[in-house]
């Protein structure tokens, strides 16, 4: 856990931030309006069950959760997360501070507090992701353009109609296009011919992400 300067520094990092406790993850919020009480009101997601810890326990981490992409399955929907260049928290995160990029119309919204207590913001978190292959049969079946799952925090495959209706297969590096996956010989082509993109590709097969077989 990050050291706080003093109790009313953890009371203002901490408020309404996201912290881990015992291995789960809760909302945090103080417990009393005393200057010098540790104590913290922790509502947990997806659940709502609530309890009250004292931060300086060594169960208590307050660490900044490495973000990324969203899952909703059952929607075959896909959303980037980042955080609000403006938040008050050093650690944890804030929920009133973190942002959602819808990547087929390019805007950009809060993400409320319903949506981070789902069972999938949770995995996200805790970097649960369905693999490759699971990702790219579902994507595959998709009749509908801009669905997308992710099989990982940077990395998802979306279904998007090319200039001729034709459904395309795109593989997608954070909020960047990165390769189409070929529907004839079934390799992903680098958009825009890109050496860095190519680059990019074989990194992601050396490390394992994508299958090498899948690179043109």
């Amino acid at each position: 856990m990050q050291p706080f300067n003093s109790t009313m520094d953890a009371i203002r990092k901490l408020n309404n931030s996201l912290i881990t406790y015992e291995g789960r993850v809760f909302r945090c919020m103080p417990h009393s309006n005393q200057e010098d009480s540790t104590m913290m009101t922790l509502v947990e997601l997806v659940t709502g069950t609530t309890i009250v810890v004292d931060y300086t326990s060594n169960s208590f981490q307050a660490v900044p959760y490495e973000l990324g992409y969203l899952n909703k399955t059952k929607s075959m929907s896909c959303t980037f997360i980042s955080r609000s260049p403006i938040r008050s928290s050093h650690v944890g995160i804030q929920v009133s501070g973190l942002l959602q990029t819808n990547l087929s119309s390019k805007y950009i919204s809060v993400l409320n507090s319903r949506e981070t207590n789902t069972q999938e913001f949770v995995d996200m978190l805790f970097n649960r992701y369905p693999s490759f292959e699971e990702t790219k049969e579902l994507v595959s079946k998709s009749k509908k353009s801009n669905n997308g799952l992710a099989f990982n925090k940077s990395l998802a495959l979306f279904s998007i109609l090319d200039g001729e209706d034709e459904m395309q297969l795109y593989l997608f590096h954070n909020t960047v296009r990165l390769a189409r996956l070929d529907s004839l010989t079934n390799k992903f082509i680098p958009c825009g011919g890109s050496k860095n993109k190519t680059f990019m590709l074989n990194m992601l097969a050396k490390g394992g992400s994508i299958p090498y077989a899948l690179i043109a």
